[in-house]
């Protein structure tokens, strides 16, 4: 079935939880057709740049599917730049005839978007939609004043526990803050991280002597199970659980940083999938920790100066602080 354009530039969003598929069929004046495809995470500021992206383009329609709730963040971030998508249910996207394999979900809203072969569902003024969170809470008792009460006086009783935790722990690593500030420089270590990391390590590598060593007693290196030239299993041998998980806790942070980390992770992802990347990136970071910890040194990226983005944000603001304090002299 040959689907005839009626629309000159359109935008189709295939929608899930971690991630927004974008899709943007633009007629040129020339009569030219190009597709333009971006990838956004669903955070708020990747919902931010879809929604400057989209506006860029000035799309006649912009259409996406009602998938769960994931839809309605998306939603609010075009709608706050002037954009008002349409929301179409998803089984009578399947309905329509005519696709083929290759199509991406995005390529195909935007397709029959252009074509006007999609209708709509009901999505209330963004007023409207605020008022319904007061509407449906329903009636709010005296018991259910009670616990709630309680049930946040029992959240801070945690969180006071937990900060007490916190600085009994930094006050007893008082002699190795040289070894805390050192871990805090890699990406995705955090001061508390890099304690609960320290007390079960040690800042002293030649306890273990090798890199190699130290990932097989903490367990994230890969097992050997090889027979006549086939290997038959990767799965990481039992250690230590603790430094374990706080290891896959920053590789899923760092996996999110502008470092080599990040490069590293969308190389094995594809590969390897989600968890084993995961895991294959706290073992590249477990052998870094050993060597910046054996020889008392920083981490330096290979792909991302920190010094000089450090500069970058702060030179204005250091200058200015350096000419009231007479440091530098004023400009005539």
């Amino acid at each position: 079935m040959e689907l005839v354009p009626i629309h000159k530039r359109v935008i189709g969003l295939d929608i899930h939880q971690a991630q927004i598929t974008a899709c943007a069929i633009i007629e040129e004046s020339s009569g030219e057709t190009r597709f333009e495809q971006r990838q956004f995470g669903a955070f708020k500021r990747d919902r931010r740049a879809l929604a400057a992206w989209a506006a860029a383009l000035e799309p006649e329609e912009v259409v996406m599917e009602s998938t769960g709730i994931y839809w309605k963040s998306p939603y609010a971030a075009l709608e706050a730049v002037g954009l008002r998508a349409t929301v179409v249910n998803a089984r009578h996207v399947k309905q329509v005839p005519g696709r083929k394999t290759d199509v991406g979900d995005a390529q195909w809203l935007a397709t029959l978007a252009r074509a006007g072969l999609l209708r709509g569902s009901f999505v209330p003024p963004a007023k409207l939609r605020e008022l319904r969170l007061i509407a449906r809470q329903g009636e709010l008792t005296a018991s259910h004043v009670f616990v709630l009460d309680e049930l946040l006086r029992h959240i801070e009783g945690l969180e006071a526990a937990i900060a007490r935790f916190d600085a009994r722990l930094l006050g007893e690593l008082a002699s190795e803050m040289n070894a805390l500030a050192l871990l805090q420089t890699l990406p995705g270590v955090d001061l508390i991280g890099a304690a609960m990391l320290l007390v079960e390590i040690g800042s002293d590598m030649s306890a273990f002597g090798s890199p190699d060593r130290l990932a097989s007693w903490v367990g994230v290196c890969p097992g050997n199970n090889e027979s006549a030239g086939k290997r038959k299993s990767g799965r990481v041998r039992k250690g230590n659980l603790y430094v374990r998980r706080l290891l896959c806790e920053f590789a899923h942070a760092a996996s999110r940083t502008k470092s080599a980390f990040q490069s590293k992770f969308q190389s094995l992802i594809v590969r390897r999938g989600h968890k084993r990347a995961i895991v294959a990136l706290a073992h590249k970071m477990l052998r870094t920790i050993f060597f910046m910890l054996k020889r008392g040194e920083h981490y330096r990226d290979s792909a991302t100066n920190y010094e000089q983005l450090s500069v970058q944000r702060n030179a204005s603001r250091w200058i200015k602080a350096l000419t009231r304090f007479g440091f530098i002299p004023a400009a005539a």
